[in-house]
């Protein structure tokens, strides 16, 4: 699976007593609050507008796209952080 090691998508709806304990192990709990930073991390670069519509063609471009996207999503929050500290 794409190196993904353990997935963490709790389950919905009601959930019986086996999965509860399942869903309460210490590596899932883990898994659930990073997967939930990342959805977090990428709505902001959403709404700021770094991750616009993609014009590049095909999947490489779509990559590339995302990637330059992350990237000038860092450089304005480091750039950010050094103004108030200056």
């Amino acid at each position: 699976m794409l190196g993904v090691a353990q997935v963490c998508l709790p389950q919905p709806g009601a959930r019986s007593p086996e999965r509860q304990a399942y869903e309460r192990q210490e590596w899932f709990r883990d898994g659930v609050h990073f997967r939930a930073g990342i959805e977090g991390r990428i709505s902001v670069m959403r709404r700021r507008g770094y991750l616009g519509r993609c014009r590049d063609k095909g999947e490489d471009g779509f990559a590339r796209w995302i990637g330059w996207g992350v990237i000038v999503a860092n450089l304005t929050t480091l750039a950010g952080t050094v103004a108030r500290c200056a």
